[in-house]
Protein backbone atom coordinates (compact mmCIF):
# COMPACT_ATOMS: atom_id res chain seq x y z
CA UNK A 1 0.00 0.00 0.00
CA UNK A 2 1.11 3.54 -1.29
CA UNK A 3 1.68 6.15 1.72
CA UNK A 4 2.08 9.88 1.81
CA UNK A 5 5.12 10.64 3.63
CA UNK A 6 6.28 14.71 4.67
CA UNK A 7 10.04 14.95 4.49
CA UNK A 8 10.89 18.67 6.14
CA UNK A 9 14.29 19.69 4.91
CA UNK A 10 16.51 18.62 2.47
CA UNK A 11 20.30 18.20 3.54
CA UNK A 12 21.62 15.09 3.30
CA UNK A 13 19.49 12.98 5.94
CA UNK A 14 16.18 14.39 4.21
CA UNK A 15 16.86 13.45 0.79
CA UNK A 16 18.24 9.98 2.08
CA UNK A 17 15.26 9.21 3.98
CA UNK A 18 13.02 10.16 0.77
CA UNK A 19 14.89 7.85 -1.16
CA UNK A 20 14.62 4.67 0.69
CA UNK A 21 10.96 5.52 1.34
CA UNK A 22 10.41 6.50 -2.34
CA UNK A 23 12.27 3.60 -3.30
CA UNK A 24 9.86 1.71 -1.52
CA UNK A 25 6.83 3.05 -3.14
CA UNK A 26 5.77 5.36 -1.21
CA UNK A 27 4.79 9.26 -2.42
CA UNK A 28 7.24 11.45 -1.11
CA UNK A 29 7.47 15.23 -0.69
CA UNK A 30 10.64 17.20 -0.07
CA UNK A 31 9.72 20.48 1.62
CA UNK A 32 13.19 22.78 1.94
CA UNK A 33 12.94 26.29 3.41
CA UNK A 34 15.92 27.43 1.25
CA UNK A 35 15.50 27.85 -2.07
CA UNK A 36 18.50 25.40 -2.68
CA UNK A 37 18.88 21.80 -1.70
CA UNK A 38 21.85 20.43 0.35
CA UNK A 39 22.06 21.50 3.67
CA UNK A 40 25.97 22.19 4.57
CA UNK A 41 26.73 20.81 1.78
CA UNK A 42 25.51 23.59 -0.54
CA UNK A 43 27.86 25.56 -2.31
CA UNK A 44 28.54 29.24 -2.52
CA UNK A 45 27.41 31.24 -5.79
CA UNK A 46 27.55 34.31 -5.62
CA UNK A 47 29.02 37.34 -7.70
CA UNK A 48 30.97 34.72 -9.27
CA UNK A 49 32.76 32.98 -6.62
CA UNK A 50 31.98 29.47 -5.95
CA UNK A 51 33.09 27.26 -3.20
CA UNK A 52 32.06 24.66 -0.65
CA UNK A 53 31.52 26.86 2.39
CA UNK A 54 30.03 24.69 4.79
CA UNK A 55 30.93 20.59 4.78
CA UNK A 56 34.67 20.81 2.87
CA UNK A 57 34.66 17.24 2.40
CA UNK A 58 33.66 14.25 3.67
CA UNK A 59 34.88 10.54 4.20
CA UNK A 60 33.24 6.65 3.90
CA UNK A 61 33.82 4.43 6.82
CA UNK A 62 30.55 2.68 6.64
CA UNK A 63 30.27 -0.28 4.36
CA UNK A 64 27.13 0.91 2.58
CA UNK A 65 28.21 4.42 2.21
CA UNK A 66 31.06 3.18 0.85
CA UNK A 67 29.24 1.61 -1.84
CA UNK A 68 27.26 5.25 -2.35
CA UNK A 69 30.39 7.02 -2.41
CA UNK A 70 31.67 4.85 -5.25
CA UNK A 71 28.95 5.06 -7.11
CA UNK A 72 29.42 8.86 -6.83
CA UNK A 73 32.57 8.93 -8.51
CA UNK A 74 32.28 6.74 -11.09
CA UNK A 75 29.41 8.67 -12.12
CA UNK A 76 31.75 12.30 -11.68
CA UNK A 77 29.57 13.64 -9.09
CA UNK A 78 32.34 13.19 -6.48
CA UNK A 79 36.35 12.27 -6.60
CA UNK A 80 38.82 11.94 -3.77
CA UNK A 81 40.89 14.75 -2.55
CA UNK A 82 44.31 13.89 -2.50
CA UNK A 83 46.24 16.84 -1.35
CA UNK A 84 49.06 18.10 0.94
CA UNK A 85 46.68 17.66 4.69
CA UNK A 86 48.53 19.32 7.80
CA UNK A 87 47.46 19.87 11.27
CA UNK A 88 48.95 23.48 12.70
CA UNK A 89 48.56 24.28 16.44
CA UNK A 90 48.21 27.98 17.34
CA UNK A 91 51.86 29.24 16.60
CA UNK A 92 51.86 27.48 13.09
CA UNK A 93 53.68 23.84 14.09
CA UNK A 94 52.94 21.12 12.05
CA UNK A 95 51.60 17.74 13.92
CA UNK A 96 50.69 14.36 12.11
CA UNK A 97 47.26 13.93 10.42
CA UNK A 98 45.41 10.87 10.29
CA UNK A 99 45.82 9.07 6.79
CA UNK A 100 42.24 9.13 5.72
CA UNK A 101 40.19 8.99 2.08
CA UNK A 102 38.84 12.59 1.73
CA UNK A 103 35.84 13.04 -0.59
CA UNK A 104 34.58 16.41 -2.22
CA UNK A 105 31.46 16.53 -4.91
CA UNK A 106 32.72 17.74 -8.22
CA UNK A 107 32.25 20.30 -9.89
CA UNK A 108 31.05 21.65 -5.96
CA UNK A 109 29.85 19.87 -3.09
CA UNK A 110 26.47 20.12 -3.88
CA UNK A 111 27.17 18.31 -6.89
CA UNK A 112 26.19 14.76 -4.86
CA UNK A 113 22.49 15.53 -4.77
CA UNK A 114 21.59 15.83 -8.63
CA UNK A 115 21.83 11.93 -7.57
CA UNK A 116 19.60 12.03 -5.08
CA UNK A 117 16.56 14.38 -5.76
CA UNK A 118 16.23 13.22 -9.44
CA UNK A 119 12.85 12.05 -9.86
CA UNK A 120 11.72 13.38 -6.54
CA UNK A 121 9.22 15.79 -5.19
CA UNK A 122 11.20 18.46 -3.87
CA UNK A 123 9.16 21.89 -3.21
CA UNK A 124 12.21 24.51 -1.89
CA UNK A 125 11.64 27.91 -0.34
CA UNK A 126 8.29 26.81 1.55
CA UNK A 127 9.65 27.07 5.83
CA UNK A 128 7.01 24.37 7.21
CA UNK A 129 5.79 26.60 10.56
CA UNK A 130 3.03 24.17 12.22
CA UNK A 131 2.37 20.45 12.76
CA UNK A 132 -1.28 19.56 13.10
CA UNK A 133 -3.28 16.14 13.22
CA UNK A 134 -6.42 15.91 11.20
CA UNK A 135 -8.44 13.29 11.03
CA UNK A 136 -5.57 10.74 12.26
CA UNK A 137 -3.38 12.39 9.35
CA UNK A 138 -0.53 14.96 9.51
CA UNK A 139 -1.14 18.59 8.09
CA UNK A 140 1.48 20.69 7.15
CA UNK A 141 1.33 24.50 7.38
CA UNK A 142 4.03 26.96 5.81
CA UNK A 143 4.76 30.79 6.53
CA UNK A 144 4.18 30.99 2.62
CA UNK A 145 0.82 29.40 1.50
CA UNK A 146 -0.16 28.34 4.99
CA UNK A 147 -1.94 25.17 5.15
CA UNK A 148 -0.66 22.21 2.97
CA UNK A 149 -2.93 21.26 0.33
CA UNK A 150 -1.96 17.71 1.06
CA UNK A 151 -2.65 15.34 4.18
CA UNK A 152 -0.02 12.80 5.11
CA UNK A 153 0.46 9.71 6.79
CA UNK A 154 4.16 9.98 8.19
CA UNK A 155 6.42 13.37 9.27
CA UNK A 156 9.98 13.32 8.89
CA UNK A 157 12.18 16.43 10.36
CA UNK A 158 15.23 16.74 9.18
CA UNK A 159 16.35 19.48 10.28
CA UNK A 160 18.53 20.72 12.96
CA UNK A 161 16.80 20.74 16.40
CA UNK A 162 16.31 24.58 17.09
CA UNK A 163 14.17 24.47 14.13
CA UNK A 164 11.87 21.25 15.17
CA UNK A 165 11.65 22.44 18.45
CA UNK A 166 9.34 25.04 17.53
CA UNK A 167 7.18 22.63 15.66
CA UNK A 168 7.18 19.80 17.74
CA UNK A 169 6.50 21.61 21.61
CA UNK A 170 2.07 20.33 20.54
CA UNK A 171 2.46 18.34 17.74
CA UNK A 172 4.63 15.65 20.00
CA UNK A 173 6.02 16.37 23.27
CA UNK A 174 7.53 13.41 23.23
CA UNK A 175 10.16 14.46 20.46
CA UNK A 176 10.21 17.56 22.00
CA UNK A 177 11.87 16.46 24.99
CA UNK A 178 14.42 15.21 22.47
CA UNK A 179 15.33 17.97 20.86
CA UNK A 180 14.95 20.46 23.56
CA UNK A 181 18.48 18.55 25.26
CA UNK A 182 20.29 18.41 21.64
CA UNK A 183 23.27 20.58 21.60
CA UNK A 184 24.60 22.22 18.20
CA UNK A 185 27.22 24.73 18.09
CA UNK A 186 27.95 27.38 15.12
CA UNK A 187 30.46 28.24 12.95
CA UNK A 188 31.96 31.50 10.55
CA UNK A 189 33.08 31.01 7.32
CA UNK A 190 35.04 32.97 5.39
CA UNK A 191 35.31 32.77 1.70
CA UNK A 192 37.99 34.42 0.10
CA UNK A 193 39.29 35.17 -3.53
CA UNK A 194 42.80 35.55 -4.55
CA UNK A 195 43.98 37.37 -8.31
CA UNK A 196 47.13 34.80 -7.70
CA UNK A 197 47.46 31.12 -6.08
CA UNK A 198 48.19 31.42 -2.23
CA UNK A 199 51.16 28.91 -1.34
CA UNK A 200 51.21 28.60 2.12
CA UNK A 201 52.75 24.80 1.79
CA UNK A 202 49.39 23.32 2.01
CA UNK A 203 46.08 23.24 0.64
CA UNK A 204 44.30 22.37 3.70
CA UNK A 205 45.07 22.76 7.61
CA UNK A 206 43.33 21.47 10.91
CA UNK A 207 43.98 24.10 13.25
CA UNK A 208 44.19 23.20 16.62
CA UNK A 209 44.06 26.26 18.98
CA UNK A 210 43.16 29.97 18.59
CA UNK A 211 40.34 31.51 16.31
CA UNK A 212 40.57 28.98 13.54
CA UNK A 213 39.66 25.22 13.24
CA UNK A 214 39.94 24.77 9.44
CA UNK A 215 41.37 26.84 5.97
CA UNK A 216 41.74 25.25 2.71
CA UNK A 217 42.20 26.24 -1.03
CA UNK A 218 38.96 25.33 -1.93
CA UNK A 219 40.28 25.60 -5.76
CA UNK A 220 43.05 23.09 -5.07
CA UNK A 221 39.70 20.22 -5.21
CA UNK A 222 39.28 18.27 -7.96
CA UNK A 223 37.05 19.55 -10.98
CA UNK A 224 37.69 22.82 -9.47
CA UNK A 225 39.16 26.45 -12.03
CA UNK A 226 39.65 28.74 -9.66
CA UNK A 227 42.88 27.84 -7.76
CA UNK A 228 42.61 31.31 -5.95
CA UNK A 229 39.67 30.23 -3.95
CA UNK A 230 40.60 29.88 0.15
CA UNK A 231 37.75 29.12 2.72
CA UNK A 232 38.41 29.41 6.61
CA UNK A 233 36.50 28.08 9.15
CA UNK A 234 36.18 29.70 12.67
CA UNK A 235 36.51 27.26 15.41
CA UNK A 236 32.88 26.84 17.50
CA UNK A 237 33.94 28.72 20.83
CA UNK A 238 35.04 31.85 18.62
CA UNK A 239 32.16 31.68 16.65
CA UNK A 240 29.56 31.33 19.63
CA UNK A 241 31.33 34.18 21.33
CA UNK A 242 30.55 36.45 18.28
CA UNK A 243 27.04 35.23 16.96
CA UNK A 244 25.96 38.84 16.88
CA UNK A 245 28.73 40.30 15.24
CA UNK A 246 28.81 41.98 12.15
CA UNK A 247 29.71 40.16 9.20
CA UNK A 248 32.69 42.87 8.47
CA UNK A 249 33.89 42.54 11.63
CA UNK A 250 34.00 38.55 11.85
CA UNK A 251 36.09 39.04 8.13
CA UNK A 252 38.61 41.61 9.96
CA UNK A 253 39.20 39.14 12.96
CA UNK A 254 39.48 35.94 10.96
CA UNK A 255 41.63 37.52 8.31
CA UNK A 256 44.47 38.30 11.21
CA UNK A 257 44.55 35.22 12.49
CA UNK A 258 44.88 33.62 8.30
CA UNK A 259 47.48 36.24 8.10
CA UNK A 260 49.63 35.05 11.18
CA UNK A 261 50.11 31.47 8.81
CA UNK A 262 51.15 33.82 6.04
CA UNK A 263 48.71 34.55 4.18
CA UNK A 264 47.67 37.61 2.41
CA UNK A 265 44.59 39.62 2.28
CA UNK A 266 42.59 38.68 -0.70
CA UNK A 267 41.02 40.97 -3.13
CA UNK A 268 37.19 39.67 -1.95
CA UNK A 269 35.66 38.03 1.10
CA UNK A 270 32.47 37.09 2.54
CA UNK A 271 31.48 35.64 5.53
CA UNK A 272 28.73 33.43 6.30
CA UNK A 273 27.21 32.24 9.70
CA UNK A 274 26.43 28.21 10.05
CA UNK A 275 24.39 28.56 13.34
CA UNK A 276 23.86 24.62 13.40
CA UNK A 277 26.96 23.95 11.80
CA UNK A 278 28.34 21.18 14.84
CA UNK A 279 26.33 18.65 16.79
CA UNK A 280 27.63 17.28 20.54
CA UNK A 281 26.80 13.70 20.59
CA UNK A 282 24.93 12.78 23.61
CA UNK A 283 23.82 9.55 24.77
CA UNK A 284 20.15 10.41 24.61
CA UNK A 285 17.40 8.86 22.56
CA UNK A 286 19.25 10.71 19.52
CA UNK A 287 22.60 8.99 19.74
CA UNK A 288 21.03 5.52 18.01
CA UNK A 289 21.06 7.81 14.82
CA UNK A 290 17.35 8.79 14.91
CA UNK A 291 14.28 8.91 16.44
CA UNK A 292 11.10 7.51 15.56
CA UNK A 293 7.34 8.08 17.03
CA UNK A 294 5.29 5.11 15.37
CA UNK A 295 1.93 5.74 17.26
CA UNK A 296 2.13 9.51 16.38
CA UNK A 297 4.74 8.12 12.84
CA UNK A 298 6.74 11.35 13.45
CA UNK A 299 10.55 11.39 13.51
CA UNK A 300 13.83 12.86 13.71
CA UNK A 301 17.38 12.47 11.38
CA UNK A 302 20.53 14.70 11.18
CA UNK A 303 23.98 14.58 11.58
CA UNK A 304 23.39 15.50 15.04
CA UNK A 305 21.57 12.39 15.78
CA UNK A 306 24.90 10.25 14.46
CA UNK A 307 27.96 12.00 14.43
CA UNK A 308 27.98 15.19 12.80
CA UNK A 309 29.64 14.70 9.80
CA UNK A 310 28.27 13.62 6.08
CA UNK A 311 27.99 10.20 6.29
CA UNK A 312 26.45 10.56 9.81
CA UNK A 313 23.77 12.47 7.96
CA UNK A 314 23.31 9.72 5.42
CA UNK A 315 23.30 6.92 7.97
CA UNK A 316 20.78 8.77 9.82
CA UNK A 317 18.41 9.45 7.23
CA UNK A 318 19.16 5.77 6.31
CA UNK A 319 18.01 4.40 9.23
CA UNK A 320 15.13 6.35 9.91
CA UNK A 321 13.79 5.65 6.18
CA UNK A 322 14.04 1.98 6.68
CA UNK A 323 12.29 2.47 10.17
CA UNK A 324 9.29 4.71 8.63
CA UNK A 325 9.08 1.76 6.09
CA UNK A 326 9.05 -0.78 8.75
CA UNK A 327 6.46 0.94 10.38
CA UNK A 328 4.39 1.64 7.58
CA UNK A 329 4.01 -1.94 6.23
CA UNK A 330 2.81 -3.03 9.37
CA UNK A 331 0.34 -0.31 9.11
CA UNK A 332 -0.88 -2.42 5.88
CA UNK A 333 -0.48 -5.51 7.15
Amino acid sequence: MTHRVAVVGAGIAGVTCAQVLTDAGHEVVIIERNAEVGGRMRTWHVDGLQCDYGAPFFTARDANFSVVVKGWCEAGFAAQWRDRFVALDAAGVAQPVADVSRFVGTPSMDAVFSTFVSGQRVETGQAVCALAKVNGKWQLSTREYGHYTDLFDAVVLAMPPAEARELLHEASPALSVVVDRARMRPCWALMLRYPTPLELGFEAAFVNGGPLRWMANDGAKPGRDDKGVWVIHASAEWSSRHLASRPDAVTEALMSAFVAFGARFPDAAAAYLWRDAEAVIDSGPASRGYVWRDPERIGLCGDWCRSGRVEGAWLSGRSLGLAVRASLARGSA
